[in-house]
């Protein structure tokens, strides 16, 4: 379904325009990146560096299975290095942008601005 139906398709063209003026070899983490859309949609753009997190092995495994690089993880404790992003997505349910100035979020947005790089964006 989330390849075809219309508001999947909507949003990861959304995310594909607000990235047009993006380095291609910014590094990249798509968290909930399911059977992995967006990471398809992100390789064939030309970026080089996308990763994907979710927390089902049978999402991972699809992304896997296309090529994709992805990590079975739970958004809520995200197991990557500090500053190892310059750019993170998390549009599950729906297109959500976490700021770095924005100290003040909790949850999963707390966990987000630790894995970016400083002058990266969410």
């Amino acid at each position: 379904m989330e390849e075809w139906n219309w508001w999947f398709v909507s949003r990861r063209k959304t995310i594909l325009s607000l990235l047009k003026n993006t380095d291609k070899k910014s590094t990249i983490l798509d968290i909930g990146c399911a059977g992995g859309p967006l990471l398809n949609d992100l390789k064939n753009a030309g970026f080089e560096n996308a990763a994907g997190a979710d927390f089902s092995s049978e999402a991972v495994a699809k992304c896997k299975s296309r090529g994709l690089s992805a990590y079975e993880m739970d958004a809520h404790n995200l197991q990557f290095e500090p500053n190892s992003f310059d750019l993170l997505i998390a549009s599950f349910g729906q297109l959500v942008f976490c700021f770095k100035a924005r100290r003040k979020n909790t949850g999963i947005c707390t966990g987000i601005y630790v894995l970016m790089e400083r002058a990266g964006y969410s």
